[in-house]
């Protein structure tokens, strides 16, 4: 998929109608800094933070943002670095509560 170029307006008001429709709140920004800006509003400093596994995310920088930050902890870098496989598994059954979960 291409994601340089952006999608059909028609495209965006479809899905944004749609969501809206099944009452989740819809933020349409129109490119990546400014998505990249918005999210980083979104999510305060000092919260757990669990990334998706995200080519959005990789596009517009957050995972990136995510990795370079001590003001968030990354709760996906936190499972990845226990080298314990029982700690590991009790650290993703943790993540489901994490104060963010993102994705795309």
């Amino acid at each position: 998929m291409d994601y340089t170029r952006p999608a059909a307006v028609e495209a965006v008001q479809r899905v944004t109608e749609s969501l809206k429709a099944r009452n989740i709140d819809v933020i349409v920004v129109k490119d990546r800094e400014e998505a990249l800006n918005k999210l980083k509003d979104l999510v305060p400093p000092g919260s757990e933070v669990f990334p998706g596994t995200s080519a959005t995310l990789d596009t517009i920088g957050y995972s990136a943002f995510l990795k370079g930050t001590k003001e968030y902890t990354n709760l996906r870098d936190v499972v990845a670095a226990e080298p314990d496989p029982a700690k590991r598994a009790l650290l993703r059954r943790r993540n489901t509560i994490a104060d963010y979960f993102v994705g795309s």
